[in-house]
């Protein structure tokens, strides 16, 4: 099942500083920065991977740098998929980042799911 993005993926955060009381995600006279384009996304095994090929994935970080945004983004194999079925600490942190497929197996696995990702990242 593919998963559109603006459905698939939370907000991404915002870079976080130190303001005069508690830490906040944005300096206070400072605008907010625009939210980020998400990616969208596809579930292998109830993780959700990044439907991309390198190219995307390299424009995609080049607007995340570019409009000064933060984000996790971790390269996923198999290892990690399967990892994530057994700990709830790994499958957490999968979920909340973006993650790209870093082997063919998980590009089979999303062409399989009906997605159309270009290649392994």
């Amino acid at each position: 099942m593919i998963m559109p993005a603006s459905q698939s993926q939370p907000e991404m955060p915002v870079p976080l500083t130190m303001g005069p009381g508690p830490l906040v995600d944005h300096p206070v006279d400072e605008p907010r920065p625009a939210p980020l384009r998400a990616l969208d996304r596809a579930a292998v095994l109830d993780i959700p991977l990044a439907v991309t090929d390198y190219t995307a994935a390299m424009d995609w970080m080049d607007e995340v740098v570019a409009s000064d945004g933060r984000v996790s983004i971790s390269a996923a194999a198999v290892h990690l998929v399967m990892v994530a079925q057994h700990d709830d600490e790994t499958r957490d942190a999968v979920r909340d980042m973006v993650t790209v497929p870093d082997g063919q197996p998980l590009v089979w696995a999303l062409r399989g799911a009906g997605a159309t990702p270009g290649a392994r990242i």
